[in-house]
């Protein structure tokens, strides 16, 4: 059996077993698109693959998080075969643990997003960015965004999340007008053979980001995924309670709200404004000796 083979059972095996675990496709796709980088950068089978090898993938110059997120794939991947006799050994159970630096907020401006919309973005374009910056979505939740997401009646919207999480969110009234202009199907329909019937969510980070540098946006730390964090900034702006935003970006986790949810130097002044005033002497009051 070939290389190619060993690694297309096992990855057929592999995602049979995380589906049955309701794992988003999403996951399951990104850990397949690693797994098979993997096997084509070694050029081993799963069976041959050394503690070292992961090593080197781990070490080859990419971003801490990107690193953290690629060594939880990797852990699953092997431990699961290992758990289902598949291999004889797991490769990647003592890989060290990433530190992760405390990442700022990067959101991008009203003034920018106003260049964005201006740049000459196409309409569905423009309503992602909308989607964005007005209900917090993320690209592959824009991605397959449906008319029948919206309850008019209640003024809320439906989303399906990471993890496959359910949540209802207020329905902004920007949104609640276009919708007058979209189908109850699929906003944003594939043009190619995706058999999801919507749009990838690789290719609204694309279209998103075309639009930024349309704009003359030259921060290249500046996504379309800054448009999550710049509703989760401008909602603390505005006065909004952080445990609401925090349900609002749908965290689980206060700590994940607070890395979408910039504090302003307005905010900080005013807060320190806040602190009482003391009566300062002329001197000490010390008695001299």
């Amino acid at each position: 059996m070939s290389v190619g083979m060993d690694w297309h059972a096992l990855l057929t095996a592999y995602e049979t077993h995380q589906r049955a675990q309701s794992r988003a496709k999403r996951t399951i796709e990104g850990r397949r698109t690693l797994l098979l980088s993997l096997a084509h950068t070694t050029g081993k089978t799963p069976l041959e693959i050394t503690h070292q090898d992961l090593l080197e993938r781990l070490g080859r110059g990419i971003a801490a998080s990107s690193m953290q997120r690629e060594r939880s794939d990797l852990q699953s991947f092997f431990g699961w075969a290992k758990e289902h006799h598949y291999l004889p050994k797991n490769p990647a159970k003592k890989l060290p643990k990433v530190t992760v630096p405390r990442t700022k907020p990067r959101p991008l401006s009203i003034e920018q997003v106003e260049a964005m919309l201006t740049s000459g973005a196409y309409t569905n374009t423009r309503v992602m960015i909308l989607l964005g910056l007005y209900q917090g979505l993320r690209a592959h939740e824009i991605a397959k965004f449906r008319g029948d997401d919206i309850d008019l009646l209640t003024g809320t919207v439906h989303v399906l999340g990471k993890g496959n999480k359910e949540a209802t969110l207020p329905l902004h009234p920007i949104i609640r007008e276009l919708a007058d202009n979209y189908p109850q199907d699929y906003w944003f329909p594939s043009r190619s053979t995706n058999t999801t019937g919507h749009i990838h969510y690789r290719s609204v980070s694309d279209l998103m980001g075309r639009a930024i540098r349309r704009a003359g946006i030259t921060d290249r730390r500046l996504t379309g995924h800054s448009l999550r964090h710049s509703f989760g900034t401008e909602l603390v702006n505005g006065g909004v309670d952080i445990r609401i935003v925090q349900e609002l970006l749908r965290h689980q986790s206060l700590n994940s709200t607070q890395i979408y949810t910039g504090v302003s130097e307005k905010q900080k002044r005013e807060g320190q404004s806040t602190l009482p005033i003391v009566s300062i002497p002329v001197t000490s009051g010390r008695l001299a000796a």
